[in-house]
């Protein structure tokens, strides 16, 4: 029986729900500005859901100096190809270090998703993400 999908009042097969993925994964961190190491992942799951992944998690990471722009970017648990930095999108947040927060993206030379943000203080803190991608 071919997937469902409700549009409006009309109830369509849809056959691009047929490909389904969820779980849990570790992803490959990649320090790229102002960290004093490598971040680690606390804990990452996907769902996918034809050619879009959503992705969620947390990463422990640990800026050098306040103030800065900082960066990292993980693997992704399904690999795309992209072409265009909008091609994967989302945010990430902690209360720990000052309220920070940032944005996410597709880092289109690796293939990964980057995340970037101006440190709002030194020291180690657990930053909370969720992004979404195209399956390319």
């Amino acid at each position: 029986m071919a997937d469902q999908l409700i549009t409006g009042t009309t109830l369509i097969e849809d056959k691009r729900l047929a490909s389904k993925a969820e779980g849990t994964y570790e992803p490959t961190v990649t320090s790229i500005s102002n960290l004093d190491a490598a971040p680690t992942v606390t804990g990452a799951f996907f769902v996918r859901v034809g050619n879009i992944v959503s992705v969620a998690g947390g990463i422990s990471q640990n800026p050098t100096s306040s103030s800065t722009n900082t960066s990292f970017r993980i693997t992704l648990p399904v690999s795309s190809s992209f072409t265009d930095t909008s091609q994967c999108a989302g945010t990430f947040h902690s209360v720990q270090n000052g309220d920070e927060h940032g944005s996410i993206n597709a880092h289109v030379a690796n293939n990964e998703a980057v995340f970037e943000y101006n440190a709002i203080s030194a020291g180690t803190s657990t930053v909370y993400f969720n992004f979404m991608y195209q399956v390319i």
